[in-house]
């Protein structure tokens, strides 16, 4: 759910000051790697990166527990048993743990350390292929006709103040989401951003700002 919610609203705020992982905001060991992390350090990104199988044990207590705050996004996720049930602290770790262990076990079992370190570069290359679809892709190559400017917290400035940028916030979520337009939901959620208006600007400062399900259904209508 965690990748899922965050990778949702990195779509809808891509290379803008909202986006979590923007290599043009917050650079490029950031978004390749750091976000996991919560951290820009370039030694614990490049000793992420190149963790291969080890990498999957830092996730085992990380991912459950950071990153959290773009959940609401992942409510179709969040739905199915077994995607809520491994998202989960413990069942996570453990299946982490069993990933890397048991792949690192054949490969010595069969092939020895040329085994181990074959597994541990196959995935380390693996891993980095699609982390540099947060980073490489957003620095290389030309951008669409559609895609907004990325000259992030200059456009929110120019915005005539949060509740304007609110309702575009709404109505882009629900046409990027249809599922999670507010209403739509016949279920009742804990969730109190099922609207998922995530966009509102706060001030100049353009920080994230989460608005309850009532206030996003009155917005959408405004």
């Amino acid at each position: 759910m965690q990748w899922a919610g965050t990778h949702r609203y990195h779509h809808a705020t891509a290379d803008t000051a909202l986006d979590p992982h923007s290599p043009v905001q917050r650079g490029f060991l950031y978004a390749h790697v750091g976000w996991y992390l919560r951290s820009g350090n370039p030694v614990l990104c490049l000793a992420y990166a190149a963790g291969g199988p080890a990498r999957m044990l830092v996730d085992a207590w990380m991912r459950p527990r950071t990153n959290q705050e773009h959940n609401a996004l992942a409510e179709d996720v969040s739905a199915d048993r077994w995607y809520r049930f491994i998202s989960r602290p413990w069942p996570y770790a453990v299946a982490m743990h069993l990933h890397a262990g048991i792949s690192l076990w054949l490969a010595h079992r069969w092939w020895g350390a040329a085994g181990v370190l074959g597994i541990w570069l196959t995935l380390a290359a693996l891993y980095n292929a699609g982390d540099a679809i947060d980073s490489v892709a957003h620095v290389f190559g030309r951008k669409l006709e559609k895609q907004p400017p990325t000259n992030s917290a200059t456009d929110i400035r120019q915005h005539q103040g949060t509740r304007r940028l609110a309702r575009q916030g709404a109505r882009a979520a629900a046409q990027a989401y249809p599922r999670c337009r507010p209403g739509s939901h016949r279920r009742k959620t804990k969730t109190p951003t099922t609207a998922l208006v995530l966009l509102g600007a706060s001030g100049a400062r353009g920080r994230a700002q989460l608005v309850t399900r009532k206030e996003a259904q009155r917005l959408w209508r405004a």
